[in-house]
């Protein structure tokens, strides 16, 4: 009898750990980010340029990673991240110790934020995609845990008072830079390391991970690599057409086509829900409110998202995944009309500055952020990584992820023009709308899932991929071709 994959190891504790603290850390720096803009004297086109710098660094970043997630593996793409990640939070002591003073640097304020952003594009995917390749029984789960760990650096951040100090931000620099040495101890997926025909550090790494004393490469499988056909290598340029030559990946069959595309619609729709607006709408409120609702905004509005996130890690597992879609298109869809109609009456009454006096605007903001927390916050990618084998899954993410951050940054510079054209009733009708239709899309074009028993094989047209022919159980094992034995 084999070794049993299926059992948390010491080995698989630490990544959980490590890529939690890496989220933690990128979420820390979103929120800092935060109230850096929002004590900031910006004038408008400096505050667009503002939000536009974190969009477009994460969407480069995520393009960045499309490509070192293929190339040189899962573990090197998380400590490339750190780079970027620790160059934004130097910029951002930079910008802390002149806030109070006269002149803003600007540039400083800007490069650094982008630095923050392009870190993010790259940690997201690329511990996702590493984890999952660990266990992907429990995919559902680190989706919900990354989200959680984003969520809760960033509530923690806006919640502290002394986060300007430069000795906070010194902490949170150590922070990153021991998370990374310990991220040192970790070894590559073992998926990713036979999937370029590195067979014997493939089982040392299997090994060290699942705590088995076996390293010789013969009895596993992986789940969507066909081990018949082996991988072709970047350099391979005779092998592979020229379409797919740039990003490093071998000629897609027709299903493995048809879940890339469907991976892309979900990350895209995940965007079109709308949540990067009512942040920004959420953001521009408090910040109106003045300091005593700043100090708040992290109770009322990433409390509630890191409890349902911690919910949703709990119940991804024992509900069908296209049914949690369904309901928490539901409670968005609902909440965005409810904020709507409360923004139409406060203007009937008089309020027409939106003054944030008003308790009652939070309910729907927090009713909406839950569901995101919910469903549409952490399954889009989750499923999207359970579509695609080892060879095509960096790609699809990278790529998927950065078409999200594109279509949020054009649904918050939307969102405004929007508002004063339609106002608000109309404007959040609209989202509501936009929403719904979004989990129509899902209810047409996403295969009913369990969680626990899909494993990426039907595409939209339901067409079996090549790997279907091989065999596996759900632990993410190894099998090393008989003619490759070493």
């Amino acid at each position: 009898m084999g070794p049993n994959y299926t059992r948390l190891t010491r080995g698989i504790i630490l990544a959980i750990l490590t890529v939690f603290a890496y989220s933690f850390s990128a979420g820390s720096a979103i929120g800092l980010w935060w109230l850096i803009g929002v004590k900031s004297p910006l004038s408008p086109e400096l505050s667009s340029i503002f939000v536009f710098s974190l969009y477009a660094g994460a969407a480069i970043g995520s393009l960045l990673a499309s490509q070192t997630l293929t190339r040189y593996g899962r573990h090197w793409t998380l400590h490339l991240y750190c780079f970027p990640a620790l160059f934004g939070w130097f910029f951002m002591c930079a910008v802390v110790r002149v806030l109070t003073g006269p002149i803003m640097p600007a540039k400083t304020l800007v490069f650094g934020r982008f630095l923050t952003g392009l870190s993010l594009g790259m940690v997201i995917p690329s511990s996702l995609v590493y984890l999952v390749e660990l266990r992907p029984v429990d995919a559902g789960l680190f989706g919900a845990l990354i989200s959680l760990g984003v969520v809760s650096g960033s509530t923690l951040a806006q919640s502290v008072l002394d986060c300007f100090r430069v000795h906070f931000i010194f902490g949170n620099c150590l922070f990153l830079l021991g998370v990374n040495l310990l991220s040192c101890f970790l070894p590559e997926s073992p998926k990713w390391l036979a999937m370029m025909e590195r067979f014997q550090q493939a089982c040392d790494a299997r090994s060290w991970l699942y705590e088995t004393n076996t390293h010789e490469p013969t009895d596993h499988v992986d789940i969507k690599t066909n081990e018949h056909q082996p991988f072709l290598g970047v350099n391979d340029s005779q092998a592979q057409p020229h379409r797919f030559h740039w990003a490093g990946i071998p000629r897609p069959s027709t299903a493995d086509r048809s879940n890339m595309y469907l991976a892309w619609l979900l990350l895209i729709l995940q965007a079109l829900t709308g949540v990067s607006a009512l942040l920004f709408f959420c953001e521009s409120v408090f910040a109106y409110g003045g300091a005593s609702w700043l100090k708040v905004y992290g109770v009322s509005i990433g409390l509630p998202q890191m409890f349902f996130t911690s919910v949703a890690a709990i119940l991804i597992r024992r509900i069908p995944r296209k049914q949690f879609l369904h309901c928490s298109t539901i409670i968005m869809s609902l909440a965005y009309l409810l904020l709507g109609l409360l923004l139409q009456a406060s203007i009937l009454i008089s309020f027409q500055d939106l003054k944030p006096n008003a308790p009652l605007l939070v309910v729907p903001m927090v009713l909406c952020l839950v569901g995101y927390s919910l469903a549409w916050g952490p399954l889009p990618i989750v499923i999207a990584s359970e579509l695609l084998g080892t060879q095509f899954i960096g790609f699809t993410i990278g790529i998927g992820m950065a078409l999200h951050w594109l279509v949020s940054l054009a649904v918050i510079f939307l969102f405004e023009p929007i508002l004063a054209i339609v106002g608000s009733f109309g404007c959040f009708g609209i989202m509501a709308i936009v929403c719904s239709t979004c989990g129509i899309c899902i209810h047409y074009h996403l295969p009913e899932t369990g969680g626990t028993n899909f494993n990426g094989q039907c595409g939209l047209l339901n067409l079996p991929t090549k790997s279907d022919c091989t065999t596996s159980n759900s632990c993410g094992e190894i099998k090393i071709p008989r003619t490759k034995r070493i």
